[in-house]
């Protein structure tokens, strides 16, 4: 026991965990096993490792970060060499991170045999320098025994060394130097290169071994690429030398292909993210919720365009028509959100569901949906819980990918937001509208209506009438009854005024206790008529206030264009003066007080 080596893994892989204990065992090692990177806090007391094995991908170990917390010597005084276990394909980002991490070797759990592994342990506790990052997967291509002492050789520098029979067993290898002997393939070397190239194109440096080659040889086997031809009596630090450099000018390419690669992808990213913000705000340029919905629909086409057709759907039901008015849906949006038997499955994510119908599902739909829809992708439209509608994407034989998924939640949560800020405007403006004592429309609002009205009656040559009304002795009640009793009056007239008119006629309060009222192609005998129901409606309607009975009255007054004015303004001041004269009228029977 007093012999045993001390090792720690740290790893959440039992599988690999036991075939790496059988492979300690046999190199006399005493294991122990951790299994969380919070666990290895506890070792700062316990035996001092020679060895610490790291996982990279367990789930609760971040490997890169143990390396780089041991080799701080944190946790013990002298430094203990670290190897990283991996099952991923062998990577150049990986090997460098490794390194920067402080990591001594790489374990690929999938691909390093048994003896590659005691042979890694071996040399790193030997001290022995591993330099992982030039640790090169070799294929030897040599149909003679002689491959088996250079497999020998490169294998205690700490290569990985595949061996190759024939040129046809190359596709069996992941490997970024080829050695290729001439000697015992028989055939023409220059084929053999030519068919390492078309089988395998992953392969970037080729070495060949032969015996004598011609000139015009050498020229031909340099324009396919091989990277170093050396004779049969090669020396050692020749061949590994040869396949250090063949490998770095692999790895740099590689850097270079991979940094093109993401830097691409990342260009393209950019430009999909533009692309959605610019989209997004132009949903929030839209001044009502149909303009936005419009947009939404517009836009969604524009940025996804795997989506074969997309609607919108009111809350109440599932009931939606195209743009084109072409496709219809009818089934119970209730049936939809319980998940019954019209679906037959579901993928949710964020405010996102990829509905697939079931075939009864799929019977509701229209013909024309149904012949260009598999699956449907319902997203529900909502802000702090109140649910607008939904988008509705019908997909045919496409699957959208993770990102676009991604991007379509954002894109959803954007439109819920357009819908909350026009809804929120259209309340505003509501509000900027409407008169907050009579509930109708204040002087500003119906001064622009009644322009309108105007000018539209003088173009088409209508007929167009006012009927100005004030309420008699409305100061009188102020005094009398207080201000929130004179709010009670105003708001009680303008609304029977609003009531006891046509949906075509403008309604407004013109200021204090005044209201107007706008008849568009009227005669006007009506109007006189309208005129004299208003003051009978208000007149016998009995009123109580603090125990005492109100009698209320209103003065008025009619004009009509183009008899009695021909501009807007000029009709007004003769309805006014025709309104205050009705009220002359009402003092000079009441005398100097009514109630």
């Amino acid at each position: 026991m007093n012999n045993m080596v001390y090792s720690l893994i740290l790893s959440s892989n039992r599988d690999f965990v036991s075939r790496l204990k059988s492979i300690l065992a046999d190199l006399d090692h005493e294991v122990k096993n951790i299994s969380r990177e919070i666990d290895l806090l506890n070792e700062k007391n316990g035996p001092e490792p020679a060895l610490v094995f790291a996982d990279f991908n367990s789930q609760k170990i971040n490997g890169l970060q143990v390396c780089r917390f041991v080799s701080s010597g944190r946790i013990w005084k002298k430094k203990v060499p670290i190897i990283l276990i991996t099952n991923m394909n062998h990577s150049i980002v990986l090997d460098e991170l490794s390194a920067a991490a402080g990591a001594q070797a790489i374990i690929y759990s999938e691909k390093s045999t048994n003896e590659e592994i005691k042979n890694i342990v071996r040399r790193v506790l030997e001290g022995s320098k591993i330099d992982f990052r030039y640790t090169v997967p070799i294929l030897l291509v040599n149909g003679n025994d002689s491959s088996n002492s250079v497999k020998t050789m490169l294998e205690r520098e700490g290569m990985r060394v595949k061996v190759a029979v024939t040129v046809n067993e190359i596709n069996d290898f992941d490997f970024t130097v080829t050695i290729l002997s001439a000697k015992g393939l028989g055939g023409s070397l220059l084929e053999h290169v030519y068919k390492i190239k078309q089988l395998n194109s992953s392969i970037q440096e080729i070495l060949v071994n032969c015996r004598d080659i011609s000139l015009s040889t050498l020229n031909q086997l340099m324009k396919l690429g091989v990277f170093k031809i050396f004779r049969d009596d090669f020396k050692k630090i020749e061949l590994l030398e040869s396949v250090l450099s063949a490998d770095r000018v692999y790895r740099v390419e590689r850097l270079r292909n991979e940094y093109e690669r993401q830097n691409q992808k990342l260009l393209k990213m950019n430009q999909e993210l533009d692309t959605l913000l610019h989209t997004t705000n132009r949903l929030f340029m839209a001044t009502s919720l149909k303009e936005v919905l419009r947009n939404a629909i517009r836009f969604s086409k524009e940025f996804f365009p795997n989506v074969s057709n997309i609607l919108f759907m009111k809350r109440e039901k599932f009931y939606i028509r195209a743009i084109d008015n072409t496709v219809s849906i009818a089934i119970a949006l209730s049936d939809i959100e319980s998940g019954g038997r019209f679906i037959k499955r579901e993928q949710k994510t964020g405010c996102i569901r990829i509905v697939e119908l079931s075939q009864e599902g799929m019977s509701y739909i229209s013909k024309y949906l149904r012949s260009i829809t598999k699956s449907l992708i319902l997203a529900r439209l909502s802000y702090k819980g109140i649910l607008f509608g939904y988008l509705l994407f019908a997909l045919k034989d496409c699957e959208l990918s993770g990102r676009e998924i991604s991007f379509l939640d954002y894109y959803v949560t954007q439109v819920s937001l357009a819908i909350d800020h026009v809804m929120m405007l259209e309340k505003i403006t509501e509000l900027s509208r409407i008169d907050g004592v009579t509930g109708i429309n204040n002087r500003r609002y119906f001064e622009e209506l009644y322009e309108k009205d105007f000018e539209r009656a003088k173009r088409y040559k209508h007929s167009l009438s006012l009927i100005m009304i004030d309420i008699n002795d409305f100061k009188l009640i102020n005094d009398t009854f207080g201000h929130d009793v004179g709010d009670e009056v105003l708001y009680t007239v303008g609304q029977l005024i609003k009531l006891n008119t046509r949906k075509s006629d403008t309604v407004g309060r013109y200021g204090g206790d005044e209201f107007c009222v706008v008849l568009n192609e009227t005669p006007q005998d009506e109007v006189i008529n309208k005129m004299n129901e208003l003051k009978k409606i208000i007149s016998s309607l009995p009123l109580k206030i603090k125990n005492e009975h109100l009698n209320l009255s209103i003065s008025a007054g009619v004009a009509t264009y183009p008899v009695d004015a021909e501009g807007h303004e000029a009709l007004l001041r003769v309805a006014d003066g025709r309104m205050y004269e009705d009220k002359r009228k009402y003092k000079s029977q009441r005398g100097d007080h009514g109630r």
